[in-house]
């Protein structure tokens, strides 16, 4: 991505769910931005060392796994994501 001056990116997360009537598909969008090199390690997802997505203090995805469990929790709560989306209607069924 030598020369290109826009690095953002969208990460779209969707989560379709099937009750045996209704399917119910939910949407998130996280915006980021992709890195000029890799930081961090992950041999699973090596897109996760160049995404630094909004909210992770400019760190990359990877970076971030690399903290720990605690600091992988702390993320999830404190940025919406598809799972919470899906959490918040499922609950208010019940």
């Amino acid at each position: 991505m030598n020369g290109i001056n826009n690095r953002a990116v969208i990460l779209h997360q969707y989560l379709a769910y099937y009750d045996g009537v209704n399917l119910s598909i939910f949407k998130n969008d996280i915006e980021g931005i992709i890195t000029d090199k890799p930081r961090g390690e992950n041999e699973q997802t090596p897109c996760m060392t160049v995404t630094v997505l909004n909210g992770d203090n400019g760190q990359t995805m990877a970076e971030v796994y690399e903290q720990g469990k605690e600091a992988v929790e702390r993320r999830y709560l404190q940025s919406s994501d598809v799972w919470h989306k899906f959490v918040k209607q499922y609950v208010g069924k019940r």
